[in-house]
């Protein structure tokens, strides 16, 4: 067996440059009935990709074609969430060329997958992974069922205490995946695993500079490769990258015209609720600092077509300072430049258009606000 996966591996570069597959997935599940509806759903770029299947001769079946073989989610739950008895229940493959076959007796996520090449190097990752991942996946229910049931705080704190080892052991072997299998399609989602919203590149980079060649080309190669110089451009000490984005009248608003004063550059949406809850601080500071020499300027990660909660958030909230937005969501040409995955994120930057801090929320703000404007 070991020799048979060994030569999927070798050949899995050339098959990482193809172009666009057309996939058929046809799941056997157990104890289902008609009124059970299958779910599978992938991601092209930021936009999912949502497929729903009704039981017919037994079985399941989805057909469909991505730009290249990706990652996706099959899940059966009624709602459509991938969650039963409030646990995630989802099983996960590689959609690629050809058939693939799933076959579930109990829980979606123990479910057995047969296809191609692919496949076959993803259920070898799985593999590798599944003492890590049943690990933190148990201590996270328990801290979820013994917060529900109101047990004594020591005890879920020892359990988060637990959970957080668990997750730093998970990354450890996510990185030794890599570096053990440098031909292997997986090792590019193990390494885009760890990354997280924060990527470590100290961490990350020298693993994946020792990835083979043609995976660092593929698609998803490419994508890990434009996170890693994000990150590493928008590190505490770098200058900030420069850009120009439309304001709500649609008129260009350039950062390097903000130079010679402090730049908070804040990366919220109007749908986001941390963001707008942090909004009271923003303008506190604001009103505080504005006349000292800071200015914050607003990128948001709305929608097209959700224009108007834009402008709405805006006032509804108060800021008054200038807002951008090209309303492509996650895939703002701006957020993606300072590898934004989350929200709200922010830079501090300096006079000469350095970042000096990140993250500043709360109290963190404040003090940081104060620090600056006493020199």
């Amino acid at each position: 067996m070991k020799k048979i996966i060994g030569m999927a591996l070798a050949v899995l570069p050339y098959l990482g440059m193809a172009q666009r597959v057309e996939f058929t997935v046809t799941a056997k599940v157990a104890k289902v009935t008609e009124a059970n509806v299958a779910h599978l759903l992938y991601y092209q770029g930021t936009d999912p990709v949502f497929l729903n299947a009704k039981l017919e001769n037994g079985m399941y079946s989805f057909k469909g074609t991505a730009p290249y073989p990706m990652y996706a989610s099959f899940f059966m739950d009624n709602k459509g969430f991938g969650y039963t008895d409030g646990f995630p229940d989802k099983l996960s493959l590689c959609l690629e060329q050809g058939n693939i076959n799933i076959s579930v007796v109990d829980s979606a996520k123990h479910g057995l997958i047969t296809g191609g090449t692919y496949n076959k190097d993803y259920q070898h990752y799985k593999d590798f992974m599944l003492q890590a991942n049943n690990l933190a996946e148990l201590l996270n229910g328990q801290i979820i069922i013994s917060t529900q049931n109101k047990m004594p705080e020591e005890k879920i704190q020892e359990l988060r205490g637990r959970f957080k080892l668990a997750v730093e052991a998970w990354k450890r072997r996510n990185a030794e995946y890599a570096q053990k299998n440098p031909n292997s399609y997986s090792s590019i989602q193990a390494l885009s695993n760890i990354s997280g919203a924060h990527p470590d590149v100290a961490v990350i980079k020298p693993i994946f500079d020792r990835l083979s060649a043609a995976l660092k080309a593929s698609p998803e190669g490419t994508a890990l490769k434009d996170r890693l110089a994000a990150a590493q451009n928008t590190r505490i000490g770098e200058m900030a990258p420069l850009f120009s984005q439309n304001d709500t009248a649609g008129k260009a608003i350039n950062l390097k015209d903000f130079r010679g004063k402090y730049v908070l550059l804040d990366f919220w949406a109007s749908w986001c609720a941390p963001c707008r809850a942090e909004n009271p601080n923003y303008v506190k500071n604001y009103k505080l600092y504005r006349d000292k020499g800071l200015e914050i300027l607003g990128v948001s990660l709305d929608k097209a077509g959700d224009k108007q909660n834009w402008i709405t958030a805006i006032h509804k909230d108060g800021l008054t300072w200038a807002q951008v937005s090209d309303l492509q969501f996650w895939g703002n040409n701006v957020a993606k430049l300072y590898d934004i995955k989350s929200i709200p994120r922010n830079f501090l930057i300096d006079p000469q258009g350095k970042i000096i801090a990140t993250d500043l929320r709360g109290e963190d703000l404040d003090k940081k606000m104060a620090e600056v404007f006493a020199k």
